[in-house]
């Protein structure tokens, strides 16, 4: 998955014509939802979203607690700080239109701007058009960030690439790879059009590629191709304080909308298990718990901050709720001290649509014996 995981995606497309758009979904994701009614309003979002400063837009996290619970007025507030960092800084010009590495040896395929100047379109240009790209969390440049894999680029410098190894080959670089504009979305849940797939085939075919989440969204870039990403309700095992939140995950250096894209990146190794106890996060546990409980089963391993009483086989018969204040004592009603307790009542644990990732090994028995099933409640 770190290096290279489309080719049986692209194989897919090229034999089967009568699909248009093909969902790439890891194993280990699980939805407690309706998943077509989840994937039909990722689908009509990213429809309804126009081009114009899209590829900014789809850096920054909303935070509904730090931005308001009125999505319009956030994206009024994005835009001004796209417009703002532009006019302070002429040379952070949005994206517009294709955006070929090296013009004379990439033949990009998608659509040109209706018009050159990108002031003069008043965000129309995209609505109604299907996105090519729909992911899942932020796209995010990391040409200046310390992303882990930022650097794992193959033959865009012709022979220069990495070597397949035991460890990743974790010293690979080249001076000339900040000349070479790139996007990452963490996990590769996507959306693809046949499109986009045949754009990545393309690159293929002349020797090119990336690092497996660094892929899909930089042909998209290159190629001029519609990419979205579709925000979507994302849970955290503790409280986190409005402000510190949007600091955190939104980190610019100091630079109006350069989220996630600069020294201070959450996307960071050192900074990144602030993702720890989030809902959809390749590294965090608390998908697992939360997926296990949604099936009436105790998580044995679960023995850390304010879920640790959250498992254990007399859960089902107690039914507990989770007040995600500071650790250790009891709720006292107002959510102050935290902890976990008591309020009537049995059952399995009642969830709203939730988007979980990663659930791993979800058989019922802890020993991992195999006894144990996958089975949807109530059954």
């Amino acid at each position: 998955v770190y290096w290279h995981q489309f080719m049986p995606l692209q194989w897919f497309m090229e034999t089967h014509t009568e699909f248009d758009f093909v969902w790439n979904w890891e194993t280990d994701a699980r939805y407690t939802g309706n998943h077509y009614h989840f994937l039909s309003a990722m689908s009509s979002f990213a429809l309804r979203t126009p081009r114009k400063y899209l590829w900014e837009r789809n850096a920054r996290y909303y935070i509904p607690s730090a931005h308001g619970n009125n999505y319009t007025a956030f994206l009024s507030d994005t835009d001004y700080a796209i417009e703002a960092a532009w006019r302070n800084d002429s040379s952070r010009i949005p994206i517009w239109g294709p955006q070929p590495f090296n013009e004379f040896r990439q033949n990009p395929i998608g659509p040109k701007p209706p018009v050159s100047d990108q002031k003069l379109d008043a965000f129309t240009w995209g609505v109604g058009e299907e996105a090519d790209l729909i992911t899942l969390l932020p796209i995010f440049s990391p040409v200046h960030t310390e992303w882990e894999y930022r650097d794992k680029i193959w033959n865009f410098i012709p022979g220069i690439h990495p070597v397949f190894n035991g460890d990743g080959d974790p010293s690979f670089t080249h001076p000339d790879f900040v000349n070479i504009d790139r996007r990452v979305y963490i996990n590769t849940v996507s959306r693809f059009s046949r499109r986009q797939i045949r754009a990545m085939h393309l690159e293929n075919l002349v020797g090119r590629t990336m690092q497996a989440e660094m892929w899909p969204a930089t042909v998209a870039l290159h190629h001029g191709l519609k990419a979205v990403y579709a925000p979507h309700p994302i849970w955290a095992d503790r409280h986190w304080p409005a402000w510190y939140a949007d600091a955190v995950f939104n980190a610019d250096g100091d630079e109006a909308a350069a989220w996630g894209q600069r020294e201070d990146s959450v996307y960071n190794h050192d900074r990144e298990w602030n993702f720890a106890g989030w809902s959809w996060y390749y590294a965090s546990r608390f998908p697992r718990t939360l997926y296990r409980r949604w099936l009436g089963w105790g998580d044995k391993k679960e023995d850390w901050g304010p879920l640790r009483e959250l498992s254990g086989e007399d859960f089902e018969g107690q039914s507990k709720m989770i007040a995600l204040g500071k650790e250790g004592g009891q709720w006292d009603g107002d959510g102050e001290e935290g902890g976990v307790t008591r309020v009537g009542g049995n059952g399995r644990m009642c969830l709203p649509g939730m988007l979980l990732h990663p659930v791993k090994k979800v058989v019922q028995d802890e020993g991992g014996d195999g006894k144990g099933v996958e089975r949807p409640p109530g059954r």
